[in-house]
């Protein structure tokens, strides 16, 4: 029966070293950046890897710096003097070695976190009732738009009767965003301080930025929070007081409405402020809460000098204007160009545009806007006029055929028109063929020699298509058709500066080219010697914008085109 015993009891035994050796293996787990294993990496961090600066051990194979899990299988056998933890946690890099390319990985990782966690082990310096202090120093009051320097006031415990006892200092800094320039902020830390000189302390300062992710869902975004860590790296404790870091913020310049200087509250805070000696034992801190006055002029009440109109139909349209950031509202009024009817509206702030209904077509109209500040009322805006009408154009053309496949297509400008709907179709066919454009001139193409067409305009009186006048009259033209014998190219049309003629036949005598306009009044007329070449420029540098016509005579006959000066 001792024998049985004796298996059990080596079983159980031999079971628990084997759990104990798994739990060893799970715990050594090394992720860069986090060197007190408490699942995140933070300004604390940077605590470790000043009580185990210049120390060092065998390197790792693994010598990534990347944020993932990196098993320790080469422990120093040295730990930090309280926390059960080997220093080689604080050696991120793995070069075998604790020091300033150490703090950089830090910054590469802050803020990320894993699942490794280390339950912590702390110990409290007992100093008798004294705390070391954390504190600002703030002005009274501060203007928007000003930039503002906040010393960070540290004092040691009992100072200046305890003996030193600070090692190391961590802590966050909370402020107010939403009364900042943010993309501003900056902390500085002084490379000399009671703290320490470039060569016997390291330091790390980070602004968090709202999408790293250790910045949760419980912090509300408008508190900014700044980072700070400063320790020794010698292994000697400190004491004394004074600023250890300036925060730097610039002042919203917009914090007030109009017609009176407004003043509000910026709240300061610090949290999760640890302080260390160099024996790791934790030194207890009291930290203050503080705020200052941020005081802006009044905005303008501005009038508003932008005015637009949409038209949505002949009843309707939308009205806009310019937004004015220090109005609660705005007044509008108008009516019937020439009627003494005035009809008033208002829009919320915020609101840059307006619909009026009930309008009707073919009226004009006017109206005005300005803007209802807390304390201050501006002068009405210029008037602006408007006309519901949507008429189609009153007059088309069709202009020279060149290439016997197309015709540019012209019609007179409509006023309220942002863009034309064309409706055309072979004549006598069933197929309508629609296409819209900007302009109101358009090459057809392609089109069939010899084919006579009929097409029509509608005006599109808005920018979301939806407002379209009546079909204009239907016009209707004929391409050229297959024969050669009076087969001319004129190009470009419409033409600008200098037209282009290129005879398609030969002619044995001197043709006649003649511009005229639509009453007949001659623009110019030349005669070209057509044996020697068949190709002649035409300058029109002196001809105003407008119709024409051109006329070609030979001993082919005559022929005339229609031409568009633009």
């Amino acid at each position: 029966m001792c024998s049985v015993m004796r298996k059990g009891i080596y079983c159980l035994f031999s079971l628990l070293i084997i759990c104990a050796l798994e739990l060893e293996a799970q715990t050594n787990i090394l992720w860069p950046g986090d060197a007190n294993r408490d699942g995140k990496v933070n300004s604390k961090d940077l605590l470790y890897v000043g009580l185990g600066y210049d120390q060092n051990g065998p390197p790792r194979l693994n010598m990534t710096t990347e944020f993932v899990p990196i098993p320790l299988q080469n422990p120093w056998g040295d730990q930090f003097p309280v926390s059960p933890i080997d220093l080689a946690f604080a050696d991120f890099n793995g070069d075998g070695l604790i020091n300033e390319i150490d703090i950089a990985v830090i910054d590469s990782n802050f803020a990320k976190c894993h699942p490794d966690i280390v339950p912590p082990v702390k110990d409290t310096l007992n100093l008798f009732g004294q705390l070391a202090q954390l504190c600002l120093l703030l002005p009274d009051t501060v203007l928007s738009g000003d930039s503002v320097m906040i010393p960070i006031i540290f004092e040691s415990p009992g100072f200046p009767f305890l003996p030193d006892t600070v090692y190391g200092i961590s802590f966050t800094f909370n402020y107010d965003i939403n009364l900042t320039q943010d993309a501003k902020t900056s902390v500085v830390i002084p490379p000399l301080s009671w703290m320490g000189d470039p060569g016997n302390s390291i330091n790390f300062a980070i602004i968090r930025d709202t999408s790293m992710i250790y910045k949760t869902k419980s912090v509300p975004e408008e508190i900014g929070k700044i980072e700070v860590a400063i320790s020794g790296k010698d292994l000697r404790a400190r004491s004394g007081t004074g600023p250890i870091g300036f925060v730097c913020i610039v002042m919203d310049e917009n914090i007030s409405k109009s017609g009176q200087t407004i003043c509000r509250s910026m709240k300061f805070s610090f949290e999760d402020v640890c302080v260390i000696s160099k024996e790791e034992k934790i030194i207890d801190v009291i930290s203050c809460e503080d705020s200052m006055v941020v005081c802006g002029p009044p905005q303008p009440c501005d009038s508003i000098q932008n005015l637009q109109v949409e038209l949505i139909s002949a009843k309707k349209a939308y009205i806009g204007w310019d937004q004015i950031d220090a109005a609660n509202e705005y007044q509008i009024r108008g009516g019937v160009v020439g009627s003494s009817n005035v009809v008033n509206l208002s829009a919320p702030a915020g609101t840059v545009f307006q619909q009026v209904t009930g309008l009707s077509a073919v009226n004009s109209y006017w109206w005005q806007v300005r803007p209802i500040c807390p304390f201050d009322t501006t002068s009405w805006s210029h008037k602006d006029t408007f006309n519901t009408a949507c008429p189609p154009p009153d007059s088309m053309m069709v202009f020279g055929d060149f290439n016997f496949d197309n015709a540019i297509l012209a019609w007179s400008e409509v006023e309220n028109a942002v863009s034309y709907q064309i409706s055309g179709r072979q004549l006598g066919a069933n197929t309508v063929t629609k296409v819209k454009t900007p302009d109101n001139v358009y090459i057809a193409f392609p089109l069939q020699a010899g084919t006579q067409y009929e097409w029509a305009v509608q005006s599109i009186c808005n920018s979301f298509n939806s407002y379209f006048s009546l079909l204009s009259d239907i016009d209707t033209f004929m391409t050229l058709g297959g024969s050669s014998k009076n087969r001319h190219i004129i190009f470009p049309n419409p033409v600008r500066d200098m037209l282009s003629v290129e005879l398609l036949y030969n002619s044995e005598t001197p043709i006649d080219i003649h511009i005229t306009d639509i009453s007949g009044r001659t623009y110019f007329q030349a005669k070209y010697d057509a044996s020697l070449t068949n190709k002649f420029n035409i300058p029109l540098q002196q001809v105003a914008d407008g119709y024409y016509l051109l006329k070609i005579t030979s001993d082919h006959g005559t022929s005339i085109d229609r031409l568009l000066v633009r």
